[in-house]
């Protein structure tokens, strides 16, 4: 599956799946240490392969490893891509927060990628917020963006123009636009 391209591909991934699926409920009947690798590996698989995604399953293994470890997993960082994949942004800027504060708790140089991950999920909730009226919601989610260490300069615009716009208008600050 690692070296092939193209729609050639999908049959190997597929095999690949059904080694870790089996290695997993193998596993899962006689829990050792394999069962959150074998979890974290499927998981990963389901989501991050188009041509065999599965984001309902691979969310469910992924949150079950990730609910199961206190520690820094690369591979939860799939996790929280596949909860952004879904649209569920509130939950996948928890989950990468809180990837990102076990990787510094841990004795890793700190990734990037979960705050990343986060900062997209924030652009798409003031994207949200911002649409429906509710301002003052979006600047607060906009502040938490520019938290990250993150944010664009396009980021500090936004929230420059947001916070301006609530200034400017503050009886139409709380209610969608066009009401």
């Amino acid at each position: 599956a690692w070296f092939i391209r193209g729609k050639e591909r999908k049959p190997y991934l597929l095999k690949a799946a059904g080694y870790y699926e089996r290695a997993y409920t193998i596993e899962a009947r006689k829990p050792g240490t394999k069962l959150i690798s074998y979890a974290s590996h499927l998981g990963s698989l389901l989501v991050e392969e188009a041509l065999i995604r599965d984001l309902e399953r691979g969310i469910k293994l992924l949150e079950s490893v990730f609910e199961s470890t206190s520690k820094y997993e690369p591979l939860l960082c799939h996790y929280a891509e596949a909860l952004y994949k879904a649209g569920d942004h509130r939950k996948t800027t928890e989950v990468a927060t809180e990837l990102h504060r076990r990787a510094k708790a841990s004795e890793i140089s700190v990734p990037p990628a979960p705050m990343r991950i986060a900062a997209k999920a924030y652009r798409a909730l003031v994207r949200e917020l911002k649409k429906s009226g509710r301002l003052p919601e979006a600047i607060e989610v906009s502040r938490r963006l520019l938290d990250t260490g993150v944010g664009s300069e396009n980021d500090h615009k936004v929230h420059r123009k947001l916070a301006q716009h609530v200034v400017e208008n503050p009886s139409t600050s709380g209610r969608p636009t066009g009401a």
